[in-house]
């Protein structure tokens, strides 16, 4: 209760004493005049307020400037960004001084964004999604959403990766005063072509993880059947599952070569057929984003070293890494249905 003007102000103390003796079970009469001989109303007043406030300190006004916006205005800020997740908060200052015409900040903008939970974060890279790509995953999604788990325990994953020994496309963050120049060991080191870099290809399965293979020259068609031939059933008995593969890859070009299609026949391999632009599909992307992460974490300093990393964790995935991967495709499928084909959360 702010004090009023040209009224007196009984101490903190003193009002917790009245406070207690009308726990105590005094009344409010007996309390203003034998015990503490002030007003029965100031009494009555005092102990209103511990009940309300469960205090009895004087609690100010609010005080600062007065709110520069209106309800209506912060509404139409915060429906402008539902519309467009990626419109700048200049833009956004602009449209609401010319529509309503009053004068905001884009820091007001943004506080107000902040009011409703909104926070600015950097937004994930996903492929180019044509409408026909999109129309594809939706026909592959539909036509294996039906399909059990057990089918996907089936299915041999496999995929190349580019590891570069200098990852300069990772953001590192440092902290800076305003026009400060950092010293140069803080700068982030950048090459031309990463510095190097080995390309892989690898796959997996429920059980873990199969062969992996470090590609040493530009890979064709004959070179690519040469390698399924020495490591695809290899890698599937090491799963258990070589009598029942299904192989997925890509649509890359030397995967749909004349003489891989032909080779995959003549053993009668069963093929997924995949849709293009659907990395988000395969499981197999994340252990790759495992082993970058990992490498991150001690970057090597050489290609052996870095080839020597790749394979220490690729050796350590085990089966509880790799089979909630596998466990997630039918949710992976069902989750691009609800997006009408374009790319997932994945």
């Amino acid at each position: 209760m702010p004090r009023q003007k040209g009224k007196k102000d009984y101490s903190e103390d003193l009002r917790n004493l009245a406070v207690k003796h009308y726990q105590d079970g005094k009344s409010l009469a007996t309390i203003s005049s034998q015990i503490l001989f002030m007003p029965k109303t100031t009494v009555y007043y005092i102990v209103q307020k511990f009940k309300k406030m469960k205090t009895v300190k004087n609690i100010g006004l609010p005080r600062g400037r007065k709110r520069k916006t209106t309800r209506e205005i912060d509404n139409a800020i915060i429906n402008k960004v539902h519309d467009d997740r990626k419109k700048a908060s200049k833009s956004i200052q602009k449209e609401i001084e010319e529509e309503y015409g009053v004068s905001v900040s884009s820091r007001l903008v943004r506080r107000r964004l902040n009011e409703h939970g909104f926070r600015s974060k950097v937004a994930k890279k996903k492929p180019l999604v044509t409408n026909i790509h999109r129309l594809k995953r939706l026909g592959y999604c539909y036509s294996y959403s039906a399909n059990s788990i057990k089918f996907w325990y089936r299915v041999l994953w496999c995929d190349e990766a580019k590891f570069e020994l200098i990852d300069s496309n990772r953001r590192q963050l440092v902290w800076a005063r305003r026009g400060e120049s950092l010293p140069a060991n803080y700068f982030t080191p950048t090459a031309q072509q990463g510095g190097g870099h080995v390309m892989v290809w690898g796959c997996m399965g429920k059980k873990g993880v199969g062969g992996l293979v470090f590609i040493e020259e530009n890979m064709n068609g004959p070179s690519y059947k040469s390698m399924l031939e020495k490591n695809l059933y290899r890698s599937a008995t090491k799963l258990g599952i070589s009598k029942t593969f299904v192989l997925m890859h890509d649509n890359d070009p030397k995967h749909r070569s004349k003489v891989v299609v032909d080779w995959l026949h003549s053993k009668k391999i069963e093929l997924l057929p995949w849709p293009s632009h659907s990395p988000d599909l395969n499981p197999l992307e994340h252990i790759w984003l495992f082993i970058k992460r990992e490498l991150q974490k001690a970057p090597a300093k050489n290609l052996k070293e870095l080839k020597d990393k790749i394979i220490e964790i690729w050796n350590s995935i085990e089966e509880k890494t790799t089979a909630p991967l596998v466990n997630s495709v039918q949710n992976r499928l069902n989750e691009c249905i609800k997006q009408k084909g374009y790319p997932t959360k994945y």
